[in-house]
């Protein structure tokens, strides 16, 4: 028997049973279809979870600091008028600072 006799019957094979062949493949792809969605949601599951856990431990956190009267730093030395505002130099204690303060030779 030769390689074109061997396709020749398995293309007359194929044709004979097209239709159970075609179903057969669509079963497969269905189930492997079924178990990529399934792996897809068991992951969305855990990451949702994990998220959950988290922002619960996290408002936890918020609410013993509140009953320890832990409240936020309070913010001081901010600028009041436009001389302060524009003075860039009280902000980075340097008279020369930053890439303005290179000097021209």
């Amino acid at each position: 028997m030769s390689i074109l006799d061997f396709f020749s019957r398995a293309a007359d094979t194929y044709n004979k049973y097209k239709g159970v062949v075609d179903t057969a493949v669509g079963i497969g792809k269905g189930y492997l279809d079924y178990k990529d969605a399934k792996r897809r949601n068991e992951l969305e599951e855990a990451a949702y979870d994990d998220y959950m856990a988290a922002a619960k431990a996290a408002g936890e956190e918020a609410e013993a600091a509140v009953a320890l009267n832990l409240t936020p730093m309070t913010i001081s030395g901010t600028p009041t008028t436009k001389a302060q505002v524009t003075d860039y130099t009280a902000a980075t204690g340097l008279k020369h600072g930053g890439i303005s303060g290179l000097r021209k030779r």
